[in-house]
C-alpha cells in the first residue's frame, strides 16, 4: 500500500537539493495506480490529480489550501479517463488544462487510442471543453519490451508563441508533437 501512496515534494526554497515529502491522505481501498500526481495550481488552492487502476473509474482528485503542505482525501473525480498518466497546468488565457486518454466508448477500441485535452473557461475551476489530439489506432510496436502496445500515451504539455505544443509516446517507441494554434482552446 506505502508503495502506491499518492504524494508531493516541495522545494525547500531555492535549495532544489532538498525537499519535504507530503502524502496525498488515500486508503487502500482507493485504487491508486503507479500514484502518478498531476498538478494545477491556482491563487489559493492546489488541485491534483491522480491515477486510478481501474479502466471503469474516473481520477482522483484531492485539494490543497496551503500551498501542499496538507490534502484533502482522495476523491473519485468524474473525467472518463484511462488509467494511464496525464499531464495537467495552466495556459496563458487562464485556463486550467489536463492532458490524457479518453477512456473507450467501446471494446474494440483500445484505452490509449484516444488523446485529448480538456480545458476550463478562463480562470475557471471546471472542464468545460475537449480537444482531440489524437483519436485512432495507434501503429504496431516494431520491438518486444515490457507494456509495449500501439499507444498514445505520457503526454506533455508546453504553450508558446501562440501555440501550444502536445509531446508524447507513440507506442512507447517513438515521440511525437501535435501542435494547436491557442485559439483551438478557447
Amino acid at each position: 500500500y506505502n508503495l502506491i501512496q499518492p504524494r508531493v515534494a516541495i522545494s525547500k526554497g531555492d535549495d532544489l537539493s532538498a525537499w519535504d515529502v507530503v502524502e496525498i491522505p488515500s486508503t487502500p481501498a482507493d485504487r491508486v495506480n503507479y500514484a502518478e500526481t498531476s498538478l494545477i495550481a491556482d491563487a489559493n488552492v492546489i488541485t491534483a490529480h491522480v491515477r486510478t487502476t481501474h479502466e471503469d473509474e474516473a481520477l482522483y482528485v484531492s485539494e490543497s489550501r496551503d500551498g501542499g503542505r496538507t490534502w484533502s482525501r482522495l476523491r473519485a473525480g468524474n473525467l472518463p479517463v484511462t488509467s494511464a498518466t496525464t499531464c495537467a497546468g495552466r495556459l496563458s488565457t487562464g485556463q486550467r488544462y489536463l492532458a490524457f486518454n479518453v477512456r473507450p466508448v467501446d471494446a474494440a477500441t483500445s484505452p490509449r487510442d484516444a488523446l485529448a485535452v480538456a480545458v476550463s473557461e478562463p480562470e475557471g475551476k471546471h472542464f468545460r471543453k475537449l480537444v482531440l489530439i489524437r483519436n485512432g489506432r495507434p501503429p504496431q510496436t516494431r520491438e518486444p519490451g515490457f507494456a509495449k502496445d500501439p499507444q498514445w500515451a505520457y503526454p506533455s504539455v508546453e504553450e508558446y508563441g501562440g501555440n501550444v505544443y502536445i509531446s508524447y509516446s507513440v507506442t512507447k517507441e517513438d515521440c511525437c508533437v501535435s501542435i494547436l494554434p491557442l485559439d483551438a482552446f478557447r
